[in-house]
């Protein structure tokens, strides 16, 4: 069954959810066994001691620590259906710089970036489910842990000293003071027409930010 063999893995999805919140983040949260999600559980794996796996064990699951359901519900509010939201982004990069902002096509688009899944993971988790409707409730990746009916702070991270961009990998590490891998995310740098350079750099700021509905 093609539709059987499309259908989003719910293990997966769990498990990348618990490791986004574990900061070894498996790319854009999918349902599916892809080479960010096997790089995120290498990683992972590595960090905590474990033998490297690109797939979940159970001393791997046991140190993921769940903090409540990986499924949420979420109600639209007002901000989240109105926009404004753009009709066309161009595809060349070189076009993109020209434009004011990269805005969202539609609230569909905007609340998977915001919950950190694909588009068809947010579709297959409402079906018949309108994304544009303010107060309807729908389902979304538990990014960060749940309290009854609220998300719950994830505890503070430990201060990064040294970051650590892999071009083999495609994989940003980053250290605390100790040395300890204490994150990882996937890394676009690049490619052959336009390739990142390779060297050491110095961080000489920060921007700090919230994002809403997080």
């Amino acid at each position: 069954d093609k539709a059987a063999e499309r259908a989003p893995d719910p293990l997966t999805v769990k498990v990348q959810v618990l490791l986004d919140r574990a900061r070894f983040s498996p790319g854009a949260i999918d349902g599916r066994r892809g080479d960010s999600y096997r790089t995120a559980l290498k990683t992972y794996a590595a960090a905590q001691g474990l033998p490297e796996s690109d797939t979940p064990s159970p001393d791997l699951l046991a140190r993921l620590d769940a903090g409540g359901p990986t499924i949420v519900d979420y109600t639209l509010t007002e901000a989240d259906v109105a926009g404004p939201f753009v009709e066309k982004i161009p595809k060349k990069l070189e076009d993109q710089a020209d434009l004011d902002a990269l805005g969202y096509a539609s609230a569909r688009e905007m609340l998977a970036e915001r919950f950190h899944m694909r588009p068809e993971l947010l579709d297959a988790l409402n079906r018949d489910k309108p994304l544009d409707k303010a107060g309807r409730v729908i389902s979304v990746a538990g990014i960060a842990p749940m309290t009854r009916d609220k998300p719950k702070d994830l505890p503070r991270a430990p201060k990064v000293t040294r970051v650590l961009v892999e071009k083999e990998s495609r994989v940003l590490k980053a250290f605390d003071g100790e040395g300890k891998l204490v994150a990882a995310y996937p890394a676009s740098i690049g490619s052959e027409d336009k390739p990142a350079p390779s060297g050491k750099a110095k961080v000489t700021g920060e921007a700090k930010y919230a994002a809403e509905g997080h």
